[in-house]
């Protein structure tokens, strides 16, 4: 679904905050969108739990780094999401980890 060493962000129906989030240059994520990137039913967004405007950050390393029920202060919380996964403190730039954003598809 992604490249390796990326992180992917799926993000809801409704996620269109997200998507513009990671549209920061100093962000590597892949993005795939519900509904027009992929086709979730009832089971698939129980199991994600992302409906409507939210989102997860998955870690290169396919672990979960972020979940998000909402879109509500979605740059904050991504860019916190990230820092925090490659271990680094809130500030302190994130270039070293990504060179751009892009979505996958």
């Amino acid at each position: 679904m992604t490249e390796p060493g990326r992180f992917l962000l799926l993000a809801g129906e409704d996620g269109a905050a997200w998507l513009a989030a990671t549209g920061r240059p100093e962000v590597n994520i892949d993005v795939l969108a519900v509904g027009s990137d992929l086709v979730c039913d009832g089971d698939c967004h129980a199991l994600c739990g992302i409906i409507g405007a939210g989102a997860i950050l998955v870690r290169p390393d396919d672990h979960v780094a972020m979940r998000s029920v909402d879109g509500t202060d979605v740059d904050a919380l991504l860019h916190s999401a990230v820092r925090a996964s490659c271990g680094q403190a809130a500030g302190n730039d994130l270039q070293a980890h990504g060179k751009r954003s892009s979505r996958a598809g």
